[in-house]
């Protein structure tokens, strides 16, 4: 009896083993099949995850809703660049695999829901709010939109902390008996507060026209700065400040990674000389011809670049800007007159003063 009860415990043993391998080997087949479906219905890794995302999501962004074939033979997808921070101010909403040539409309609302819509699947749902002006995609399907969150309906506010789901509407005329437009999949964002952190030397001041010959002084006055990171920046609350204690604070304005922002006293083209100026600070700040100060400080206080010329030991001439040499994006290198040069380059336009305002340098 002993023996035929050790025998059957083994058998049963035996069983329960063969049950666990035969379960682990269904949720791999099962899991193999789910992978080798995402390929062929996504092409590509990032639409892997993007396919996965649809059974859960990624912290306080997560992709939603279902890709809905268009006459391209795939479907419209949502996702964006830029961050979620409110006080960087840098989101643009990306959408690709769209018929090429086609009207679009990205919106907004505060719900996730399903229902058929057209061709496709209306992801967005409650008080919805539209981000004009509508767009048109390039020759490869694709367009772009990019969010000013000072520029927003009342009522639709990307502030810390709100949630909201975006989703991209566009006309497809070529699918026999269809609708005429579809929607791309939906993203959900939630938007967050945390401080962009500047150093000294994010910003450098590069060209400054502290006495300009064709323009009325100081109307003509203006200087260049350029963005050495690889973000953009949100200027506002930033100060400009000069030698005699004048001061400006920035409203908002962005500037770019790798770009060059010309800051001036008006950006009225007939009073300055024909100067594209990207930001006017006004009478707030006079630039002296002959000792000045240029002072760029973060909303802490931080001085984030500063420029001290004093005639006869800068390059300073009537109707040509100072500029920074060439290859010197540097706020220490730019402390020292011997990193500066006058302008070469005619402005043009009817201006005959020079200075490369918005460009690179023509100092040698």
């Amino acid at each position: 009896p002993e023996g035929d009860a050790m025998s059957g415990g083994d058998l049963s043993v035996s069983e329960a083993e063969t049950r666990s391998l035969v379960h682990k080997s269904v949720k791999v087949y099962v899991g193999l099949l789910l992978i080798v479906y995402a390929a062929l219905l996504y092409v590509h890794v990032g639409d892997i995850v993007r396919f996965f995302s649809h059974i859960w999501l990624f912290g306080p962004i997560g992709i939603f809703g279902a890709v809905i074939a268009n006459s391209t033979g795939t479907g419209g997808k949502i996702s964006f660049s830029g961050s979620i921070n409110v006080l960087a101010n840098d989101l643009v909403l990306e959408v690709v695999d769209c018929p090429a040539g086609q009207p679009g409309l990205f919106y907004y609302g505060p719900n996730a829901i399903s229902a058929p819509f057209g061709d496709g699947l209306r992801c967005v749902g409650g008080a919805v709010f539209r981000l004009l002006p509508v767009v048109f995609t390039n020759p490869s399907g694709e367009t772009s939109f990019a969010i000013d969150s000072n520029a927003l309906e009342a009522g639709g506010e990307m502030d810390a902390g709100s949630s909201w789901n975006f989703q991209f509407w566009y006309r497809d005329p070529f699918v026999m008996g269809g609708s005429s437009f579809n929607l791309t999949d939906a993203i959900n964002i939630v938007f967050c507060s945390e401080t962009v952190l500047v150093n000294p030397g994010d910003i450098v001041i590069t060209e400054f026209m502290a006495k300009p010959g064709f323009a009325a002084d100081p109307a003509g006055e203006w200087f260049e700065i350029y963005n050495t990171t690889d973000h953009n920046l949100n200027l506002s609350g930033w100060t400009l400040e000069d030698g005699a204690g004048d001061s400006h604070t920035f409203g908002s304005y962005i500037i770019a990674s790798g770009a060059y922002a010309v800051l001036g006293r008006t950006d009225d083209l007939g009073m300055n000389g024909g100067v594209s100026v990207d930001y006017e600070y006004g009478a707030d700040m006079t630039l002296s011809d002959g000792a000045d100060q240029i002072r760029l400080l973060d909303p802490l206080g931080t001085l984030i670049d500063v420029i001290d010329y004093v005639d006869g030991f800068f390059p300073l001439a009537t109707g040509r800007s100072s500029a920074l040499m060439s290859g010197v994006l540097d706020h220490i290198a730019n402390d020292n007159s011997t990193s500066w040069c006058l302008s070469l380059t005619p402005i043009g336009g009817g201006n005959p003063d020079q200075a490369t305002p918005g460009a690179a340098n023509d100092c040698p």
